[in-house]
Order: C-alpha cells, then sequence, then structure tokens
C-alpha cells in the first residue's frame, strides 16, 4: 500500500499522514515528501472526504503515493514548494474556493509538464467546459486507463481551454509576483467577471 500525507487549508496548512499516530508540522511533512520516489507521489485535491478516502484507497491500490489536499490554493502552494515531485494531479472540479477547473487551467499554462486529470460527478460532468475528466464515484478500470494513457473509457471530453484574455491576465499576474496562486486566482476573478456581465 502507499504512503499517504494529508494537507488540510484552514487558516494555515497542517500535515497529517493518515496512518501515523502523530501530527507532523509543516517542515516534517515537506521532509516526508522530498524522501519519496516522486515518480509515485499524486496530489489528490478533493474537498468531500468520503471521495478522498474513495479516490486515495484507488491510487494506493495501484501503488501511488498519495498526497491529499482540500482545495485549489492548498494544491498549488503544495506544487509550488515541491516542484518536481509530483507524477500528477488528480482534482475534483467542484472545490471550494477556486474550482477544480481553475486549478487545471492553472496548470496547463505554468505547469504543463505536470498531468492532471479531473474528475466530477455524472450531472456535472455535461454543464462543465474545458477538462477531460473521470467520472464520479471513480472506478478502478478507468483510473488505471487514465494513470497509463492519460484517458480512460470513463472519461467525458469538455470543451476549449479558457479563453486567451483571461490566460493573458493570469501570465502577466504571474510574471509580476511569481506565484502560481495569485495567478490562479487572476483566472478566477476573470471567469467570475465573465459569468456576472
Amino acid at each position: 500500500m502507499g504512503h499517504t500525507s494529508e494537507v488540510t487549508a484552514a487558516a494555515e496548512m497542517s500535515w497529517a499522514p493518515t496512518h501515523l499516530r502523530g501530527e507532523h508540522d509543516r517542515e516534517d511533512g515537506l521532509a516526508d515528501l522530498n524522501r519519496t520516489e516522486h515518480r509515485r507521489l499524486v496530489l489528490l485535491v478533493e474537498n468531500d472526504g468520503e471521495s478522498r478516502r474513495h479516490a486515495r484507497h484507488l491510487l494506493e491500490q495501484h501503488d501511488m503515493e498519495v498526497v491529499q489536499a482540500s482545495n485549489g490554493i492548498a494544491a498549488l502552494e503544495l506544487i509550488q514548494r515541491l516542484p518536481q515531485r509530483f507524477r500528477l494531479v488528480l482534482t475534483d472540479l467542484d472545490l471550494p474556493g477556486i474550482s477544480g477547473m481553475v486549478l487545471a487551467e492553472t496548470l496547463r499554462i505554468f505547469r504543463p509538464d505536470l498531468p492532471t486529470l479531473c474528475m466530477s460527478t455524472p450531472a456535472a460532468a455535461g454543464a462543465v467546459g474545458g477538462r477531460r475528466c473521470l467520472t464520479k464515484p471513480l472506478q478502478s478500470p478507468d483510473l488505471q486507463a487514465a494513470l497509463e494513457n492519460g484517458h480512460s473509457p470513463g472519461m467525458v471530453e469538455h470543451g476549449p481551454p479558457f479563453p486567451e484574455p483571461w490566460v493573458s491576465r493570469a501570465r502577466a499576474r504571474y510574471a509580476a509576483v511569481g506565484d502560481l496562486v495569485e495567478a490562479a486566482l487572476e483566472l478566477a476573478r476573470a471567469a467570475g467577471a465573465e459569468g456576472d456581465g
């Protein structure tokens, strides 16, 4: 079975590997991740506890090491701190704060070398644009195919990525501050402004 580290984002991130008896501070968690073989390290981004446990279990069955984040901002902070550690990001589209769509688009723009898989409920899958998604609840054969090929029969295709003006705003923000979270927030603001207009 794989080793799991869990990240929760409140006012401050805390690390709590789910199978160890005590809590570790952030530095201990980062040190543990730095020792992990990064070819198997997956960042799982899911705010629903039951869905997260199910996805983690499936990933561990495929001999993946799993680090969990409950929202997109915590995920981006981990990716910035450990830029070459993750083999894959698996994110739900319906996240609090910045959506999984914004997270995935931010990674597509600024970390095209980091594969990102999305997951969503069948009802939400048809309503979301820009991503190819695994359908929740995850099924082992679909996940296996996605891990091997980057796609599976259980994935739903979605429309094109975010419009270029939004991407340009995010690129400008990233150029100004060098921060993935700020770039993602700029994408989220652009998407929100478009939705309000």
